[in-house]
């Protein structure tokens, strides 16, 4: 943030930027450039899956997914579960 400071005449936000950069070496340019990169993906990988691929639901409609999904399987309550009883196993560890 002290890179972006006005110091002497104001300068416009572009010119800003590029004496910001312009005192790193190339090595670190190329690092700071790597990670907005991967911050920028992210953040859209972030946004397809929340907003495209999962959409959202509405109060209403999530209330009638709960209604239809216990109406569905309303048949199945007080039913035993299945439960483990015995396990039988065998551990080869190699090299032997």
């Amino acid at each position: 943030a002290s890179r972006f400071w006005v110091r002497g005449q104001a300068a416009s936000f572009p010119m800003r930027i590029f004496r910001a950069f312009s005192g790193y070496s190339w090595g670190r340019q190329l690092i700071l450039a790597g990670l907005l990169l991967i911050f920028l993906v992210t953040g859209g990988f972030l946004f397809y899956q929340t907003e495209i691929v999962h959409e959202r639901l509405s109060a209403d409609e999530v209330e009638t997914l709960r209604g239809d999904y216990e109406k569905a399987y309303n048949q199945y309550f007080g039913m035993n579960q299945p439960r483990v009883v015995a396990a039988d196993y065998a551990v080869d560890l190699y090299p032997a």
